[in-house]
């Protein structure tokens, strides 16, 4: 069968930290194919359908368990395997957990609303830390562990310290272990058929502390670093100087201060330049309501004296009525010069090196993935961070790890893409779209 694809793929913040969650929800109603397990027969629901505490959808705790290791198959990871084996193949004996997570893989197949089938308890309640009552299926989020690799326990720290933040669960009363559910203890115990979470019960206070580690951290504010950088908001660019004088004459008639200057063969219209980015682009906003494009650029030139005239455009450019080529969408320059040599580079492209995002160089864009490095990923970071997106605290690094990784998703989502972290045709034009 062919490997899942998350219908949801999300990036959650823990303190400093994140984790990424890929979902693929079993179907409210999905009925088992074949017998699965004595609680599951051939036509019966795979999973309770049913909302956790008493219908309320509020869950009361976490239960943490341990699966074995396996060797997935070639092109996808355990996490996912083990997610296609409980659906839609029905291979794991009728358990329907929350979230498996193997390494930095979270994968989803329960909502955090509703029950699930993990804790050998049934709808039966046991006493809990606070003297009161839970009980693991009917009020508490599952997440299996599979393996013992401390990078999986690492990330299920995470996870669990995210969803005690995001339901006000405390990790030091809220947190489960399957055993807590079997034997009414959080250690092992010898001669029981079964002990769960077997490879972190050993140590299961230090998990714990690592949780309220997590739990706790605070995100300390990120100081401006001093910069002699400056953002500069251009409206346009143009080969003949004629067109940069025609917008730059509207631009002063709608009363913005405008100025021209010259670098890599065209005339660029600009609109101050700032210290500061929120600066710039409040300046942007205001230039996008009036009807203007405008975007951020680091670039500078040399300035260019306009004329008090609006001139007609010549006749090799087109006007005002003609319609716009391809490359008049995109933003022009030496990112998209530095673009086409590493293309060019890296796949024995002949692309012309202009600096004008066109139908030619679309064409020859290449798909970059989470853990590429290089010069096309910090391509890709240096266009992110002018568009206000971070891709972390060393910048464009040329390494698409988790942070970069975060700002592709993030803006995939702002503007309306397909969000899988993964930069394709379409996410480069929307990267270097004006």
């Amino acid at each position: 069968m062919a490997f899942l694809t998350p219908d949801r793929v999300r990036v959650e913040r823990i303190g400093r930290h994140t984790i990424t969650i890929k979902e693929k929800i079993i179907p409210d109603g999905a009925r088992a194919t074949k017998d699965i397990a004595s609680h599951v027969k051939k036509g019966d629901l795979v999973k309770p359908n049913k909302k956790l505490n008493n219908g309320t959808g509020k869950p009361k705790g976490v239960t943490v368990h341990n699966t074995a290791d396996i060797t997935p198959a070639k092109g996808t990871n355990a996490a996912e395997q083990y997610a296609r084996a409980t659906y839609p193949n029905g291979n794991m004996g009728g358990v329907a957990v929350h979230f498996w997570v193997w390494k930095n893989e979270i994968w989803q197949q329960l909502r955090e609303d509703e029950r699930g089938w993990h804790a050998a308890d049934g709808s039966r309640r046991r006493k809990d830390h606070r003297g009161g009552q839970t009980g693991g299926n009917v009020d508490t989020i599952a997440i299996e562990c599979i393996g013992k690799d401390p990078e999986s326990e690492d990330t299920i720290a995470k996870l669990v310290a995210y969803l005690c933040k995001k339901h006000g669960l405390d990790p030091a009363y809220d947190v489960y272990t399957h055993n807590y559910r079997m034997h009414g203890v959080d250690k092992i115990v010898q001669g029981a058929r079964k002990n769960c979470p077997l490879y972190i019960l050993p140590h299961w206070n230090k998990f714990l502390d690592k949780v309220k580690e997590y739990y706790n951290e605070k995100v300390e504010p990120e100081t401006k670093p001093k910069t002699n950088t400056l953002y500069r908001v251009q409206t346009g660019a143009f080969k003949h100087k004629s067109n940069a004088d025609a917008l730059l004459n509207r631009l002063k008639k709608d009363g913005f201060d405008t100025y021209m200057v010259q670098a890599d063969g065209l005339y660029k219209v600009q609109v101050g330049a700032y210290a500061i980015r929120e600066n710039a682009e409040a300046m942007a906003k205001r230039l996008k309501d009036k009807g203007f494009s405008a975007y951020i650029t680091t670039e500078s030139g040399s300035p260019v004296a306009a004329e008090s005239a609006n001139p007609a455009p010549k006749s090799s450019e087109p006007t005002k009525s003609a319609p716009k080529k391809t490359w008049q969408y995109y933003i022009s320059g030496s990112l998209v010069k530095e673009l086409q040599r590493e293309i060019n580079k890296q796949f024995n492209k002949k692309i012309k090196v202009d600096g004008y995002f066109g139908n030619e160089t679309i064409s020859a864009l290449p798909v970059v993935r989470p853990g590429a490095e290089g010069n096309l990923t910090k391509i890709i970071q240096k266009r992110l961070i002018e568009l206000g997106y971070s891709v972390g605290k060393w910048g464009a690094d040329g390494k698409f790890g988790n942070a970069t990784y975060s700002a592709v998703v993030k803006f995939q989502r702002d503007r309306k893409l397909k969000v899988d972290g993964i930069v394709g045709q379409e996410t480069w034009k929307e990267l270097f779209k004006k």
